[in-house]
């Protein structure tokens, strides 16, 4: 078991970066242990954790780029332009002034308006949401190519100054992701350095780790990687090593608890055409670890899915054998059209099963009940790949595009009559209930143990 597991974790293990010293000392710990842990360590604890994107814009709503950013392509604010296979609901709570005109219209011949993350009424929006959920905190994305285009890093800076101001209101804890999502090796050229001026710049011009709200975890901000070992990812573990050594022996200001978002069973494969042994070390020096949902493969046969578990169970021992904490990743479903893909919800919801299932294997295969838990709910208000859990579209007659958008009662055959008519807010409610399972106060159940 990893030492950030244990019952009375204290402040003479904050610090400690020799992963032997820290297993060794979690040894000394456990020996006294009597009861479930009895005070939290950080803010990632036993806690729903999301990742949100806060990368929608729209014509008008101030910021230098003046786009209609992941919503339409080609900057055409029209049905035929729509991006994204999923819809946003809760329409009526973001504020007719705070929304922006489009040129569609829903079935009833009602004009269609969408937010933008520029604006900070819609951040703090969400954020809201978040709290009235119980969700504990919110990964916010941070992709590599944006970082040094002066108008693209103004909107992510504005999106993050919002996304710091509205978890202080609503007392929501936050972190930044950085995403690595560069394709070829001329988008990645330089990619360490990138990383680490661009952690600066958060941490020295915007200050973000300042505030109060900004997540730590044994004593410090925490910061994600995600991207390493990625096959479709060209950054090398070298490159990794280099980042992730910053931020774990640099100058303190910069010190960071250090999540990595790694490939699907990592330890199975050698990722890029690297030695797997040269990634593994990368993966050795990290404080946490999150397979991009490796749970995915829950519902497609026995046989798949004993390998998962196995795949899951022994992820999480090599992890505690070093130190490491161990967070999976879950999603409610997922489609592919709005990636370019021509298959829509190639990952059914099912109404809510399908998030239930992984659930289910994440607290009754991965871990044991006395642990302290992570989970990683992908995402919140990705609505581009299907998979977000925010309010969402109930029915065809909110859809602007119907029959060509998945909305949250899409996929009904086969699905139990309770557990039909969801409405907007369904898998928000989910995440409330994944979240009382987590601080213990409800046990997991089989089947979804509330009714729309």
């Amino acid at each position: 078991m990893g030492m950030k597991s244990s019952a009375i974790a204290v402040t003479p293990l904050f610090g400690i970066r020799n992963k032997q010293m820290r297993i060794f000392a979690t040894a000394c710990l456990m020996g006294i242990l009597a009861v479930r842990h009895a005070a939290a360590i950080g803010d990632l604890d036993n806690g729903v954790w999301v990742g949100y994107q806060g990368w929608h814009l729209a014509k008008g709503d101030g910021s230098r780029l003046n786009q209609w950013k992941h919503w339409f392509e080609k900057n055409v604010p029209d049905a035929e332009h729509l991006h994204g296979d999923q819809w946003p609901g809760g329409w009526d709570e973001y504020g007719s002034n705070k929304l922006h005109a489009t040129q569609m219209h829903y079935p009833d011949g009602r004009p269609v308006s969408v937010y933008s993350s520029y604006d900070f009424e819609t951040v703090d929006l969400h954020v809201k949401w978040m709290k009235e959920y119980g969700i504990q905190g919110a990964y916010l994305q941070r992709q590599q190519n944006l970082i040094e285009k002066p108008q693209e890093k103004e909107w992510r800076d504005t999106v993050a100054r919002n996304m710091q101001k509205a978890c202080e209101k609503h007392g929501v804890k936050f972190a930044i992701m950085l995403a690595n999502n560069a394709k070829t090796p001329e988008e990645n050229s330089g990619f360490s350095q990138r990383i680490i001026n661009d952690w600066k710049h958060l941490v020295d011009e915007l200050q973000i780790t300042a505030s109060p709200s900004y997540a730590r975890q044994e004593g410090r901000p925490v910061v994600a990687m995600w991207g390493f070992g990625n096959a479709d990812r060209p950054i090398t573990p070298a490159e990794a090593q280099t980042v992730v050594d910053f931020l774990t022996k640099g100058p303190d200001k910069y010190r960071a608890y250090v999540v990595g978002g790694v490939a699907r069973e990592f330890l199975a494969k050698s990722p890029n055409s690297a030695p797997l042994g040269d990634w593994l070390a990368v993966y050795e020096t990290l404080d946490m670890i999150t397979p991009w949902r490796g749970v995915q493969h829950v519902n497609t046969g026995a046989a798949a899915a004993k390998r998962m578990v196995d795949t899951l169970v022994a992820e999480k021992a090599w992890c505690d054998k070093r130190g490491i904490e161990y967070m999976p990743v879950v999603f409610p479903g997922g489609s592919a059209r709005g990636t370019k893909d021509t298959q829509l919800n190639n990952y059914p919801r099912r109404a809510g099963q399908y998030l239930w299932e992984q659930v289910n294997v994440v607290f009754r295969d991965v871990f044991n009940e006395r642990e302290v838990k992570y989970l990683y709910v992908a995402m919140f208000d990705e609505i581009d790949e299907g998979s977000a859990v925010y309010k969402t579209a109930a029915r065809t007659t909110d859809l602007p595009r119907p029959g060509e958008m998945v909305h949250n009662n899409f996929d009904t055959i086969g699905i139990p009559p309770r557990l039909h008519n969801l409405p907007e807010d369904w898998y928000l409610r989910l995440c409330a209930e994944i979240q009382s399972i987590m601080e213990n106060k409800k046990s997991i159940t089989s089947d979804i143990p509330i009714n729309p």
